[in-house]
């Protein structure tokens, strides 16, 4: 019938499904999630913006002055913080605790957002398996020592190369990384060969 295909009517649809997707449950953990990472600097919500073809839009705006555009406020550490925190607290409402995988989450962030980064990442890790990809090792070992300080199981391994064949998956870390301990186990064990 030809009023089941009335516009009005799939707008309504699109919306009431898009409320219960942006629940006042994901609201929450995203505000819970933000002040974990920024703490008092700002506050901000995720706030329905308008939309068009019966597909709502959402976007993240400031709690105190919403028409106040966050990307032109907010430095762009800032900004990879919000996006972690909103990411987080979507998974916050799955059903399932599947692993989380990060690409190099804290490129272009100073050592202060790093290790905040770090930190939230160690306690998700009690919830879940994370992968976390980077090439920083200040961040990895900011990691590392989170993950000792709470008692979170922490295995690090890196990829390595060669001319032959490429992604070779090695449990130790590559020299510059090594603590002191582990270069000079790596040290008497190229001796020993020798």
């Amino acid at each position: 019938r030809l009023s089941e295909t009335n516009p009005r009517s799939i707008t309504t649809l699109g919306n009431s499904i898009a409320d219960d997707v942006v629940s006042p449950h994901l609201r929450d953990s995203f505000l819970k999630e933000v002040i974990g990472f920024v703490g008092n600097r700002f506050r901000v919500e995720i706030k329905r913006s308008g939309g068009s073809y019966g597909s709502p839009e959402y976007k993240v705006s400031f709690l105190t002055d919403p028409r106040r555009d966050v990307s032109t406020v907010l430095s762009e550490g800032e900004q990879t913080c919000v996006a972690i925190a909103s990411f987080l607290a979507e998974q916050s409402t799955a059903s399932h605790k599947s692993t989380l995988i990060f690409d190099d989450p804290i490129s272009s962030l100073d050592h202060k957002w790093r290790s905040i980064v770090a930190e939230r990442l160690v306690q998700e890790g009690r919830e879940r398996q994370v992968i976390i990809f980077t090439h920083d090792l200040v961040f990895l070992n900011d990691l590392e020592d989170f993950a000792e300080r709470n008692g979170v199981p922490f295995e690090s391994k890196h990829l390595d190369r060669r001319p032959e064949i490429v992604g070779l998956v090695n449990d130790s870390l590559p020299w510059d990384g090594m603590k002191i301990k582990a270069r000079i186990d790596a040290l008497e064990k190229e001796a020993r060969e020798i």
